[in-house]
């Protein structure tokens, strides 16, 4: 009689593990069908293309956040030896290592800790972003929900929410009391990024430092 109720038990128990797994795998699974259907067929690329990509560059911009998504949702350690055997790799074109040095010197913790700062929190927490590395392979689905940080033509490479889409603001504009702080240490913060551009040119994005590592930025 134990040893029935004891299988019965157990029979239970699997065929609930069984449906939860079922559940798991259906909810995965919607979630990567609406992911393929919104970004796959996303009609911006950056460039002079705009809201016009052909399909060439839709597949491309698909791919490249296919990887991003794997790539921002692996533990550092992991992503950082991937990304050093790909860069040590011989197999890379000589002409894509410039390129492909700075996508993949990407700082995704960095990135993520912006979220941070109270304004950033606030939009990020309204447009429902769990980290801010999710705008790399998702773009698409937060810049067309509505809202006042977001507008489907407003694709910035880099998004950082809480900073609401508006064309202009007025000087000493008082939605953003830290602006005459920040505005007083513009010296102290020019310093700091030519010593950063002299010291350690890598760590600045290249389209802000000369190829050839050796010009200064003045």
């Amino acid at each position: 009689m134990g040893a029935e109720c004891c299988g019965t038990s157990t029979t239970s128990a699997m065929q609930l593990l069984k449906g939860l797994f079922w559940l798991v795998g259906a909810y995965i699974g919607f979630r990567l069908v609406r992911f393929y259907l919104v970004e796959r067929n996303d009609p911006w690329f950056w460039g002079c293309h705009g809201l016009g990509a052909a399909r060439k560059e839709k597949l491309v911009h698909f791919f490249v956040k296919c990887g991003a998504l794997v790539l921002s949702n692996m533990p550092k350690k992991v992503r950082m030896a991937i990304l050093d055997a790909i860069k040590n790799s011989k197999a890379l074109p000589a002409k894509l290592k410039t390129t492909a040095d700075s996508v993949l010197d990407f700082d995704f913790e960095n990135y993520n800790n912006l979220v941070a700062a109270p304004t950033i929190a606030k939009g990020a927490k309204a447009l429902g972003m769990r980290n801010l590395c999710e705008w790399l392979y998702r773009p698409r689905h937060f810049s067309t929900i509505k809202s006042e940080y977001t507008d489907p033509l407003c694709r910035p490479i880099l998004l950082i929410p809480g900073v609401k889409v508006k064309p202009f603001y007025p000087p000493r504009c008082k939605e953003f009391d830290w602006i005459e702080r920040f505005e007083k240490a513009t010296s102290v913060i020019r310093d700091e990024f030519l010593s950063l551009t002299k010291n350690n040119p890598k760590s600045v994005a290249t389209y802000l430092v000369p190829e050839d590592m050796k010009t200064t930025v003045s």
